[in-house]
């Protein structure tokens, strides 16, 4: 039942609805049926459009085009020939479901292209001319979505970019809500930056990411100067420049939350938290400027409520400050150091984010745009982040027993030609239904499936009530087309947000368009039923056949993840001498690799969850692992804003998370500490300060590694690790 934290995709949804409505109303006027394969066309076509930037959709929409229409045409030919119809399933799911090497897009390319093959399986005609037309019409829908998307809907070179950024802003607003929600918490007394560390990080870096990847994409199809993707990819810089600061402050109020009891808490703790919800508005902002229309831009954000929540902070902040100065010795100084230190972060962060929101605005307005030479530098690394078109490689990678991927096309490919098979055989009416459910159900792993399987079944049981309650009101064909489109927009507009609710609006879609064309209104039952089956088939097909469960690869994944906080480590501790420009691009790109690793280390966990055997035990050591990795890389940030020159110390802890990742690698217990890092004490101030908490999290982690290696050993017993 968990969202994501997408937003709907309301223009999206307007794109498909109208590609997917407008067919068949032409269909209706003109009393043409066959006209449902353009509107299949465009319904498939605006799905397969995951947006970004233009030339990528492009040739992803055109690929989509051409491909279906050829996967139509065939399906038509050899749909009145079982054996026939059931070999090219086998072929067309095999290879649909190897482009998953290509990330996202080859997945949903691959996967939609089979559903164009399935569905055109149940055809009444099989001839040539019958092949013709059901192609012909099916690429005519789609090049019509293709041209809403990117055509008719204004083409702004840079729109995708933008929406990018903005939404980079968005995740980092809504990060500095949760710090301070947590932090009002946490002065009363509860306990939750745990929590925090484990859940807030990944989404921002992953809308990071996805800023990255369509401004590298953007600027490298577009090779001329640009002020405007200049100024773009100076607010990115700065996004990632805040992420870095916010997870400092947010480890700094960690350290600062008093372990005793809640009146120990100084009032300062507080003001921060009021400073940070002053902070998300101001990021707000920049994501409201950057997503509205030039003319609909919003008032400028007042730069006093976030001032005045400063001047609180830092007049609460005196005490504090007064201990630090002092220098004395007591738990009043570890949590007081930690919060002057918190506060001089959020002056800085409050700062950046004041000169983003001001950069964003003359972005829009088109004044005070500059050209230099630090936007041309970051314009190169971003572009030389883009990687080139791999071609056949990663298929050629993957083609061995050993992929994951392999295996899930092996498997799904023996799963659709028997569905077909069976369907084709015995004549079952709408027997493509249960095959599609097959195909979209079944995941490369076992727990990914019986999560899709639930969210579909029970969204088409409901959809498919919905869709019988309109039949019997609605008697009149575009009446029922008028029903539809809303449906449409509803189904994808959700699609990012919960799949379960795409599918509750989907099914009345098609049970509409389908009844239109028999007159049967029974089918949203007969729907209904064969989601139900192909969804058990491919339940059980996920767990018998070549299974792979995300037990056996976890440890690798946990042991990437802190090897990556490693890394980051070395970088922060060597770029203490380096330029400015030197130190944050190395430390930029460090906490990228850390993010992604961490976020591919959370995802597998999160996978496993589904798989059968699974104990409270087996899971707690994993989950309490990566939250500890997290406030490590916490430490490490607030370590990176003020860095320490290299010291034996600093040494000595690479060396000990170099030997724990090789433990976690091989499911062992680590040797023990060193008594100088077991026991070592914390300096009043500075950066040693500093480095003395990364010590801290690294004798935790310690512990989590040796928990970790006690843990695995039940989990191969009840055969969760064998493969």
């Amino acid at each position: 039942m968990r969202l994501t934290v997408s937003r709907p995709a309301v223009f999206a949804g307007l794109r498909a609805a109208t590609a997917t409505v407008l067919p068949l109303v032409v269909g209706e006027l003109t009393g043409q049926r066959a006209f449902q394969w353009t509107a299949l066309g465009g319904w498939l076509a605006s799905l397969v459009d995951a947006g970004g930037a233009y030339r990528a959709r492009a040739r992803l929409m055109m690929v989509f085009a051409l491909a279906g229409s050829a996967a139509a045409a065939v399906a038509t030919l050899v749909g009145g020939d079982a054996w026939a119809a059931t070999l090219m399933a086998l072929l067309v799911a095999w290879g649909g479901a190897m482009l998953r090497v290509y990330g996202d897009a080859g997945s949903s390319l691959g996967v939609l292209v089979t559903v164009v093959f399935c569905a055109a399986l149940g055809g009444a005609e099989h001839t040539p001319a019958a092949a013709l037309l059901t192609a012909g019409l099916f690429g005519l829908g789609a090049l019509a979505a293709m041209a809403l998307a990117l055509v008719v809907w204004p083409v702004r070179p840079y729109g995708p970019a933008r929406a990018a950024v903005a939404n980079a802003y968005h995740a980092l607003a809504s990060f500095a809500r949760d710090i301070a929600h947590v932090d009002h918490a946490a002065a009363t007394g509860a306990d939750a930056w745990q929590a925090l560390a484990s859940r807030a990080h990944a989404p921002v870096r992953v809308a990071l990411e996805d800023a990255r990847s369509v401004l590298a994409e953007a600027r490298a199809r577009r090779p001329g100067a640009s002020e405007r993707a200049d100024e773009l990819l100076r607010l990115y810089d700065r996004a990632e420049q805040l992420f870095a600061l916010i997870a400092a402050v947010a480890e700094e109020l960690a350290a600062a939350t008093p372990t005793s009891s809640a009146a120990d808490a100084s009032s300062a703790t507080t003001r921060a938290g009021d400073v940070l919800l002053a902070l998300a508005d101001t990021l707000d902002a920049t994501n409201l400027v950057l997503t509205a229309g030039r003319r609909r831009l919003p008032a400028a954000q007042p730069a006093a409520a976030l001032d005045a929540a400063l001047l609180q902070l830092w007049e609460e902040a005196e005490d504090d400050l007064a201990i630090v100065a002092a220098g004395a010795s007591s738990e009043s100084t570890a949590r007081a150091f930690p919060l002057a230190h918190g506060s001089a972060l959020l002056e800085e962060v409050a700062t950046e984010a004041q000169i983003a929101e001001q950069r964003a605005r003359a972005l829009r307005s088109g004044e005070g745009m500059r050209d230099d030479d630090d936007a041309r530098t970051s314009a190169r690394r971003v572009v030389e982040a883009l990687p080139p078109l791999p071609g056949l490689l990663p298929i050629r990678a993957n083609l061995t027993p050993r992929s994951v991927v392999f295996r899930h096309a092996a498997r799904l490919a023996l799963v659709v030609a028997l569905a077909v098979a069976v369907t084709t055989s015995l004549g079952v009416t709408h027997g493509e239904w249960i095959v599609i459910a097959a195909l979209v159900v079944l995941q490369p792993y076992p727990g990914l499936t019986a999560e899709r399987g639930v969210q579909r079944v029970l969204g088409t049981v409901g959809g498919g009530v919905v869709a019988a309650l309109l039949a019997v009101v609605l008697r009149s064909p575009l009446a029922i087309a008028a029903a539809m489109f809303p449906l449409s927009v509803a189904a994808v507009a959700l699609r990012p947000v919960h799949y379960g609710a795409f599918t509750f609006f989907l099914t009345p879609v098609f049970v509409l368009m389908a009844g239109e064309a028999t007159g049967d209104w029974r089918l949203a039952g007969l729907r209904a039923l064969g989601t139900a089956a192909g969804g058990a088939l491919a339940l059980v097909a996920s767990r018998t056949l070549w299974p792979s469960w995300q037990s056996q690869g976890l440890p690798q994944q946990l042991a990437s993840a802190l090897e990556a906080s490693r890394q980051y480590l070395r970088a922060t501790v060597q770029a203490a001498g380096w330029t400015e420009a030197e130190r944050a691009r190395a430390l930029t790109d460090a906490r990228r690799r850390l993010g992604l690793a961490g976020n591919n280390a959370e995802a597998t966990l999160q996978r496993s969850l589904g798989e059968p055997h699974r104990r409270w035990a087996d899971v707690e050591a994993p989950m309490a692992f990566l939250a500890y990795l997290r406030r490590l890389n916490g430490a490490i940030t607030v370590l990176a804003v003020a860095p320490a020159a290299p010291t034996p110390r600093a040494e000595a802890l690479d060396a000990v998370l170099a030997e724990l990742v090789d433990a976690v690698r091989e499911g062992r217990t680590p040797p023990p500490l060193s008594p100088d890092l077991a026991m070592g004490s914390a300096p009043a101030s500075g950066a040693p300060a500093a480095l003395d908490r990364v010590l801290r999290q690294v004798q935790r982690m310690h512990a989590a590694t040796a928990a970790l290696a006690v843990a695995g050993a039940p989990a191969a017993e009840h055969g969760v690790a064998a493969d």
